[in-house]
């Protein structure tokens, strides 16, 4: 067959289908691995990029461009690279590179990726985002000949040279390295480690059916236990009443499964340490957690729960250490990197906190929480104006953000941007006469900071001391966007600039009093940080920072807060 047609990856070629082997530069994609950037699944082979909110097919230049940019693992690729690599070194105009980068942009955003392609002014492009081979089964009687089974090339070879080795070879059978048959325990494993990472609300089920897999095909393998601990126990955490006890059952029935095989494995310890709700347990919790740490020092899971817990005590100074190493280990985690974004806030220093949430909206657009420390950021600064202009912004809701969630925030904004008798009036009534869970965080927060602190107080006191006029149920509306902040009744935003007059309030000691913080500091010693407690008797107390803290260095607290 000889005329114009189409190589198995469809270009475009004006030679015969099998005239000879391709050239450096022309990029195969038939038998490229499958493998995990960001939150998507790219499929080379197929030309897709399968998303949390679409599948998209790419076109081979495209797909072309994007495995360049995978290859070299975040390095920068220059236009010259990528018409070597892609285009096979023929001369093309900038508009049909910058075509292709911008399509490459509207797949990664349409598909809800959590990859980024960056611009370098006058030098290229990178890729952002985590990339994760997908283990495959080794080969079956791969003769000598035949490039070495491994569970897929490393991207990187093809940079190196690779195409021209196997071009050299006449295309060999190097593809008999993917194995065939069932996904094996280490691909449910990393399935379920990235799941355990990012940690999307709707995907908690997800990670325990990965990991029960996994622990099918490898019964022995304690760790692949301990993940499925973990998993359930993040299930407990999010089920609806009528689910929970069996969640917490399978977490300590996976927990017991993988301490049998390992009496040190982390994160069956840490599921065990992190599954019930610290609220009052202050102490016992952390005691709970630094155990964990001393067997598995570097645990993401137990380390996530800790950073949490010293917010929720006041000890910001020494919850940035620990998210900074929890960074260290898990840099594309969006729950550490919205933290620390609301750390930076905490500490004063805006600018950060804005370079920061805004990389992981790019990054993870629709999370619920990064979706949430935006709004805060805005809200919370003098932007209100900016904060209303994104809650407009369909396009960028997370999920299961209801009608009602958005009247709140509505009301809420509108009154912090004009705080007239009868917007304040509206807002107490939206806010302060709400029985049920769901914006309790937020409406303590916002009518703190409109200076309505009889509502802020009489919010906080239902629902965290289940006293006063607000005592609701703690189970939200069903299908209703929700955080466990809010489920397990956590108080980090006690501790924020928002709730800065309440804390100055003579009625803010009798309410942590209530829930047992005051006794938590006199047993360790230690009030909350004295930048946080700057009216208050208990910032007399010797601070956590006061004592010196290891890991990285908390930003200096700022002026602007």
């Amino acid at each position: 067959m000889t005329g114009a047609g189409y190589l198995a990856d469809g270009l475009p070629m004006n030679e015969p289908i099998a005239a000879e082997p391709r050239p450096p530069g022309s990029m195969q994609l038939a038998h490229r691995e499958d493998f995990r950037l960001g939150r998507a699944l790219v499929r080379p082979s197929l030309r897709t990029v399968e998303g949390p909110l679409a599948t998209l097919t790419a076109e081979p230049r495209v797909m072309q461009v994007l495995m360049a940019l995978a290859d070299v693992g975040g390095a920068v690729l220059s236009r010259a690279d990528l018409l070597e690599v892609c285009w096979a070194g023929r001369i093309v105009g900038d508009d049909a590179v910058n075509r292709v980068i911008g399509e490459l942009r509207r797949i990664a955003r349409e598909t809800g990726a959590g990859f980024v392609v960056e611009t370098i002014p006058r030098i290229g492009f990178r890729l952002v985002g985590e990339i994760e081979n997908i283990p495959v089964q080794p080969a079956v009687e791969a003769s000598p000949g035949d490039v070495e089974a491994r569970p897929g090339l490393d991207r990187r070879t093809w940079l190196a040279g690779g195409l021209t080795v196997l071009a050299a070879a006449g295309g060999s059978t190097w593809w008999m390295a993917k194995g065939s048959g069932n996904r094996s325990a280490a691909q449910q494993i990393a399935e379920g480690r990235r799941i355990l990472r990012e940690l999307w609300p709707d995907q908690d089920e997800r990670g325990v059916e990965v990991l029960r897999e996994a622990v099918k095909i490898e019964p022995g393998n304690a760790r692949a236990w301990g993940l499925l601990a973990m998993a359930w126990r993040n299930v407990a955490e999010g089920a609806p009443p009528d689910r929970v006890s069996a969640a917490v059952t399978g977490c300590e029935e996976a927990a017991r499964r993988a301490l049998a095989l390992d009496a040190n494995e982390g994160n069956a310890l840490a599921a065990l340490a992190t599954l019930r709700p610290y609220l009052g347990d202050w102490e016992a919790a952390e005691d709970r957690m630094r155990r964990v740490l001393e067997v598995a020092p570097d645990n993401p899971n137990v380390l996530l729960h800790l950073v949490t817990l010293l917010q929720s005590v006041g000890h910001a100074r020494a919850s940035w250490d620990l998210n900074e190493r929890a960074i260290a280990k898990e840099p594309l985690s969006p729950p550490h990197q919205f933290r620390k974004a609301l750390k930076y806030w905490i500490f004063g220093d805006i600018a950060q906190a804005d370079l920061t949430i805004d990389r992981a909206m790019q990054l993870w657009p629709k999370y619920p929480a990064i979706w949430s420390a935006r709004l805060y950021i805005f809200a919370f600064t003098g932007r209100t104006q900016a904060a209303l202009t994104l809650l407009k912004d369909r396009s960028l809701r997370p999920a299961m953000f209801t009608s009602q969630l958005e009247e709140r925030w509505q009301v809420a904004l509108t009154a912090l941007e004009a705080p007239t008798a009868g917007n304040l009036a509206q807002v107490r009534r939206a806010l302060a006469d709400e029985a049920r869970p769901g914006f309790a965080v937020q409406a303590v927060m916002f009518l703190s900071a409109l200076g309505d602190l009889d509502a802020a107080f009489a919010v906080a006191q239902g629902f965290l001391l289940r006293k006063g006029p607000l005592v609701g149920s703690i189970w939200p509306a069903q299908n209703q966007m929700i955080s466990p902040d809010d489920r397990w009744r956590r108080t980090m935003n006690l501790f924020t600039p928002a709730t800065m007059a309440m804390r100055a309030d003579p009625r803010f000691i009798p309410l942590c009093e209530g829930i047992g913080l005051t006794r938590y500091w006199q047993a360790r010693g230690a009030g909350p940080d004295a930048f946080l407690m700057p009216d208050q008797k208990l910032s007399s107390m010797p601070s956590p920072s006061s004592r010196g803290s290891p890991a990285v260095a908390s930003p200096e607290r700022t002026e602007n807060l």
